[in-house]
C-alpha cells in the first residue's frame, strides 16, 4: 500500500497562485552589490519564484498539525526513539503489510527515513512580469521589546498580483483517501488565509488566492514521463 515499488495511479495538479498581499521568500544570505537592499527574495534568472521545497514544507507543517492524534500512533513517527537504523528498517518492512501497522497521513504523503513520498512539489515560477519594492525593516531588542538602536534594515517584497504556477505530481494515492482529501484542504486554506506562504506573514505578508487549474489522471500524465 505505501510503497512505491510499483505505479498504480498518477495524478497530476497543475496550481496557479496569486498573491493577494506582498510576499517575500528571502535568499537566505547578502548580496554583494551594496546597492542591493539587506534582504532580497529569492530570484530564478532575474526573476522572484516560490521554491517547490518552500511550499512541500508549508503543506507538511500544516497537515502534521491537522493529524496531530494520528502521529501519536503511527507505526514509526509514533514510536520514541525509533532510530532509521538497518534493524529498524528491516522491522518496518517486514511490518509493512501487517495489520498492526499503521502510517500517519503526514508519513504516507511526505515519507520518513523509511519510505519514500507520493507527492512532489516543482518550484512555482512567474507568469508574468512582478513588480518588486523595497520596504523598511527594523529590529527588536529582546529584552526590552522596543525598536533596537542601530538595527533599521531593508527587505525586498513581491507586490500584489503576481501570479505562480507549479505542478504537484501525487503518486498511488486514492482519491477517496484521507491523505488525497488533506492535500485539498491545504488548497482551501490557501484561499481562507489559514495557509501564508513566505516569511513576515505575522505582518500581513504571504496571502495568496489558489486555483486548482488540473488533474490528469494515469494516462495523461504517464505521457509526460
Amino acid at each position: 500500500m505505501y510503497a512505491l515499488d510499483r505505479y498504480e495511479n498518477i495524478s497530476s495538479w497543475k496550481l496557479k497562485l496569486v498573491n493577494k498581499t506582498a510576499m517575500r521568500i528571502g535568499a537566505g544570505h547578502a548580496g554583494l552589490d551594496p546597492t542591493e537592499p539587506d534582504n532580497s527574495v529569492i530570484k530564478q534568472n532575474g526573476k522572484p519564484f516560490i521554491p517547490g521545497s518552500s511550499l512541500k514544507g508549508v503543506f507538511r507543517a500544516h497537515i502534521e498539525a491537522l493529524f496531530s492524534e494520528e502521529r501519536h500512533h503511527c507505526f514509526v513517527c509514533g514510536k520514541r526513539g525509533f532510530a532509521p537504523n538497518k534493524e529498524n528498517r528491516a522491522l518496518f518492512l517486514r511490518e509493512l503489510d501487517g495489520e498492526g501497522f499503521k502510517l500517519c497521513p503526514p508519513c504516507a504523503l511526505f515519507g520518513n527515513e523509511f519510505i519514500q513520498g507520493r507527492v512532489y512539489f516543482s518550484d512555482f515560477l512567474l507568469d508574468r512580469p512582478a513588480s518588486i519594492a523595497i520596504r523598511d525593516g527594523v529590529g527588536i531588542d529582546r529584552a526590552t521589546e522596543t525598536a533596537a538602536n542601530q538595527k533599521k534594515y531593508d527587505y525586498e517584497v513581491v507586490e500584489p498580483g503576481a501570479a505562480f504556477s507549479g505542478e504537484l505530481l501525487l503518486i498511488n494515492l486514492n482519491q477517496a483517501g484521507e491523505e488525497y482529501r488533506a492535500l485539498k484542504l491545504m488548497v482551501e486554506w490557501i484561499n481562507l488565509g489559514i495557509i501564508r506562504i513566505g516569511g513576515s506573514v505575522s505582518r500581513g505578508l504571504g496571502r495568496f488566492e489558489a486555483t486548482l487549474e488540473e488533474e490528469m489522471p494515469l494516462g495523461e500524465a504517464m505521457k509526460r514521463v
